[in-house]
C-alpha cells in the first residue's frame, strides 16, 4: 500500500488537529472511513468530550471517522487499531507480528476485500518496520 498525501489529506489532518489540539500522525482515506492515527495520549483529545470532535469530523466529511493511538508498543498499536469485542492474542516473532484468533472473527480482523489488515500492514510497515500475519 502506497503511501499518498494530497492537499485533501493536509487538510483532513490540519481539521482535527485545529478542533482538538490533538498531534495527528496521519490520516487514511479509507472508502467509507477516515482512519486518524494520533500520538500516544492524544485519543481523548481527538475524540473531544461527548465524542464531539469525531461526531464533527464525520458530519463535515459524510465519512465515518476513527481515531486510533499509536503508542511506542506496536503489540499495543495493534490492539488499539483492532479495537475491542474480538477474541484475539497477538505475538511478536523477529519481525512479524502474528494476530491468532478463531475463524469466526478471522474476518472481522482481515476486514472486507482484506482491507483493514492491509492498512494494518502498511501501518506497521512504516511505523515498526513489521510485518503483520493473521493466523
Amino acid at each position: 500500500m502506497t503511501l499518498l498525501i494530497t492537499n485533501d489529506t493536509f487538510a483532513l489532518v490540519s481539521a482535527l488537529e485545529k478542533i482538538s489540539n490533538a498531534r495527528v500522525i496521519e490520516c487514511i482515506d479509507s472508502e467509507n472511513e477516515l482512519i486518524y492515527i494520533v500520538q500516544e495520549g492524544d485519543a481523548r483529545l481527538a475524540i473531544g468530550k461527548n465524542g464531539e470532535n469525531a461526531k464533527r469530523l464525520t458530519r463535515d466529511v459524510g465519512k465515518n471517522v476513527r481515531i486510533v493511538e499509536m503508542p511506542e508498543d506496536p503489540v499495543n498499536f495493534v490492539r488499539n487499531y483492532l479495537g475491542n469485542g474480538m477474541e484475539y492474542s497477538i505475538e511478536l516473532k523477529d519481525d512479524t507480528l502474528l494476530i491468532n484468533t478463531d475463524d469466526y472473527n478471522k474476518g472481522r480482523v482481515i476486514g472486507k476485500g482484506g482491507k483493514k489488515v492491509k492498512i494494518l500492514g502498511s501501518l506497521l510497515k512504516r511505523h515498526y518496520n513489521l510485518q503483520v500475519k493473521v493466523n
